[in-house]
């Protein structure tokens, strides 16, 4: 869904995403986890809570990639990408 992936968390070596909750292994780039939609929060407006109704259904049509890795190297103070 090209969510901005460094908005999302790092813990460890598990990167997650901040808009759909799927779960990425930072050094192989491989899918760890589909997307989820958090439940639905307290208060919403009518409009709103339909989309939690059928939002186990939406997270499961979702398409859901690896993402694309790169070597890095570390010499010294320097830090090498392979594009």
């Amino acid at each position: 869904m090209n969510a901005p992936c460094e908005m999302g968390t790092l813990r460890g070596y598990i990167l997650t995403c901040p808009m759909h909750f799927a779960q990425f292994d930072i050094r192989t780039g491989k899918v760890l986890k589909k997307p989820f939609i958090k439940s639905e929060p307290e208060g919403l407006p009518e409009k709103f809570r339909n989309f939690f109704e059928h939002s186990e259904e939406m997270a499961a049509k979702i398409s859901t990639y690896d993402l694309k890795t790169f070597t890095v190297r570390v010499e010294g103070g320097d830090i090498f990408l392979m594009l």
